[in-house]
């Protein structure tokens, strides 16, 4: 967490809350959200005195386009929060960088576990962007085709969970919504890659879009722990809708099969063990 339905909704968010504004003052409160960052050009050089002119989103990772030419990179990391206040509002606990905006408002990066950060481009341009640049194509993009997908998987042993969840692969799956889309096209998680036929391809792509879909509608998914928050410090909806992700144990919303939870590196791996052989 978060993944991508979370980051698109705070990408919107922020387009209509920041787009237009300038960049006065960066602050970094803890030099480890800054971990990637150059010493040269430094954070500040690349942010104070430019203009916000777009926000973007490739997979997780949320871009601020800046003019003059520059690209403000956020990695949400686990618990990563964006939030926009009043510059003069006391930072929180977790409060790691601020962006002052012309106008009396401030752009906050809050991230507890501090497993996200920021870095900052000279370039507009996301294939000199390396971290952007190493990411597969999106998985609400075009370029995330069925073709891509077969392509992907061809002759992979690794399990399917991991492959989903490969961000040189396709960009975007994490753990929760590699296992819901699992579950959507009736393909078990821990199958080999290499073995998914033609029509678990088809299925396989429409799960995945249409699961990322129905989540950016609801705004994300905030469980338990309630460190997905949006731009509003809302929590989004989608874990209402989860069919096996967290439900270890509950009936198969189709079958009624008690849901299964196993691990594979560490993580957890949810699945109906009659809907998905």
């Amino acid at each position: 967490m978060p993944e991508l339905p979370e980051a698109e909704t705070i990408r919107r968010q922020l387009l209509r809350s920041v787009r237009g504004a300038v960049i006065t003052e960066t602050r970094v409160l803890h030099r480890r959200m800054t971990r990637n960052q150059p010493r040269r050009p430094s954070l500040r050089a690349l942010t104070e005195g430019r203009r916000i002119t777009d926000v973007g989103r490739h997979g997780k990772m949320v871009t601020l386009t800046l003019d003059p030419p520059a690209t403000l990179l956020i990695r949400l990391g686990m618990s990563g929060q964006v939030l926009v206040c009043r510059d003069d509002a006391p930072p929180g606990d977790h409060t790691r960088v601020r962006f002052r905006l012309r106008g009396g408002e401030e752009l906050r990066l809050d991230d507890m576990r501090m497993f996200g950060g920021v870095q900052a481009f000279p370039s507009a341009d996301p294939a000199a962007i390396p971290p952007l640049a190493a990411l597969g194509p999106d998985a609400l993009g075009l370029d995330f085709t069925r073709e891509h997908l077969a392509a992907t998987l061809r002759k992979r042993t690794a399990p399917l969970i991991a492959l989903l969840m490969n961000q040189s692969l396709v960009a975007g799956l994490g753990n929760i919504y590699a296992n819901e889309a699992c579950f959507a096209a009736g393909v078990h998680p821990l199958r080999r890659g290499g073995d998914l036929r033609r029509p678990d391809h088809a299925a396989l792509h429409n799960a995945v879009r249409r699961v990322l879909a129905e989540a950016v509608r609801l705004r994300g998914t905030s469980m338990r722990d309630g460190l997905y928050r949006d731009l509003d410090g809302a929590p989004g909806d989608y874990q209402r809708r989860l069919r096996v992700y967290a439900r270890e144990g509950e009936p198969c919303l189709r079958c009624r099969t008690p849901i299964t939870r196993a691990r594979h590196q560490g993580r957890s791996v949810f699945f109906c063990a009659k809907c998905q052989r």
